[in-house]
């Protein structure tokens, strides 16, 4: 009885479990807000949406990504295809082939875009082709609120200004 579990069962590690333990070579990290209003790193799941946060540079905000994977590799194909459900047409990068991660070390690659600056969240994926895999992964970004000093500055300088010359408007009236 026992002779015949044990081969049962290496089929079943075999056809079921071994390509769950297969681990992705594409591994996609993008930002979030941390509860005290840090950017921190979170790792993308494909089919899982996480909500990014792009940082501003006005009129526009920057949404990066970084790509992790193990050498030995070089890469062949490198292709990020962003889609945005406020863009027309999907943004693009290519990269050229011959990059190289020595063995045994662990490479990033740094990937952003431009994209419209919002404050209610926006849909989008972004597509990750490298070598001979392709990856999609889905998210909602929204881009960070302004400074609150600035904003207090701003304030501040137009409560001066409308002191200084709205009181001598009134006055000549």
């Amino acid at each position: 009885m026992r002779l015949r579990v044990l081969p049962s069962f290496v089929l079943f590690a075999t056809l079921f479990l071994i390509p769950l333990m297969h681990a992705d070579s594409i591994v996609i990290v993008g930002d979030k807000l941390a509860p005290d209003g840090s950017f921190v790193s979170v790792t993308l799941v494909p089919g899982v949406y996480q909500l990014l946060v792009g940082r501003r540079y006005p009129p526009l905000t920057f949404l990066g990504f970084s790509e992790i994977f193990k050498g030995p590799a070089e890469t062949t194909v490198l292709t990020y295809t962003l889609t945005l459900a406020n863009l027309a047409s999907p943004l693009v990068q290519n990269f050229p082939p011959g990059g190289t991660c020595a063995a045994g070390d662990t490479c990033i690659l740094g990937i952003g875009f431009f994209v419209p600056t919002t404050f209610v969240p926006v849909g989008g994926s972004l597509t990750v082709h490298f070598n001979d895999e392709t990856e999609t992964f889905i998210f909602h970004y929204i881009s960070n609120a302004p400074e609150p000093a600035s904003l207090f500055f701003g304030t501040g300088v137009l409560g001066i200004a409308w002191r200084k010359y709205g009181t001598r408007l009134r006055i000549s009236r």
